[in-house]
């Protein structure tokens, strides 16, 4: 399914302070907050690999993530290109005057940019694997890493949530995922998150204890969460 600049475009002048600001107070900033978390996590792990590593991001939004990377590893990160399908949110990124990084239109990109030693995609749906695969690899340096966020077929939220959404449809189970991913990459570390718990989050205060716990304790049943994050490196 292709996407809509459109959307994007709308969602643009709220998207960060919606999605991250203040309390964890809603599933929805529960799973952009965790999301974030365990990207910075795999990021660390980069870091011990490679020295200031550049890094390149599909899906950049207002460049929020740019942000808060320059922010919790500062010096640490080299050259940060951002690309997004909203020219909303592209004028976003390019007005905060993030250090060291540009943003472009991602159809604008000149198609010779220097590849990076990190791209990141999360939070962004994928339709046509072959051709975002291509991409990556387009954008991605020998040895370099990748850091994906997937969205599951089987999980919780998305049978009782996401059923008859057109998107539902580009879902695949983690273990279809992974089949793609070893085409190209190894996979170096995984993370899940986002049970969904009906109903709990209308009392905010105790929902993120709970979310958190039954995120740790059902590890076994990797299929009913909602998201995965993936780190991978290139062959």
């Amino acid at each position: 399914m292709k996407q809509d600049p459109s959307i994007y475009d709308g969602l643009s002048l709220n998207y960060a302070e919606k999605r991250y600001t203040g309390k964890v107070d809603s599933y929805i900033k529960y799973i952009f907050t965790t999301r974030r978390s365990i990207l910075t996590g795999f990021f660390k792990e980069v870091l011990n690999k490679i020295e200031k590593p550049s890094v390149f991001e599909i899906g950049c939004a207002d460049g929020v993530l740019a942000r808060f990377l320059r922010q919790q590893f500062p010096e640490q990160i080299g050259h940060f290109v951002g690309v997004d399908i909203s020219s909303e949110m592209i004028k976003l990124a390019l007005s905060a005057r993030i250090v060291d990084a540009d943003f472009y239109l991602r159809d604008q990109l000149n198609p010779d940019f220097e590849a990076s030693d990190v791209v990141m995609e999360v939070g962004v749906h994928t339709g046509d694997w072959s051709s975002e695969i291509a991409y990556w690899r387009q954008h991605l340096k020998p040895d370099g890493f990748l850091i994906k966020s997937v969205a599951g077929r089987q999980s919780i939220y998305a049978r009782l949530k996401l059923y008859d959404r057109d998107y539902y449809q580009d879902y695949s189970s983690y273990r279809e995922y992974e089949k793609i991913f070893n085409q190209d990459f190894d996979i170096i570390a995984t993370k899940s998150y986002g049970i969904f718990i009906p109903k709990i989050w209308r009392w905010p205060a105790l929902a993120r204890p709970i979310q958190m716990f039954f995120d740790q304790v059902l590890v076994w049943f990797p299929e009913l969460y909602h998201e995965r994050v993936y780190l991978l490196k290139k062959r």
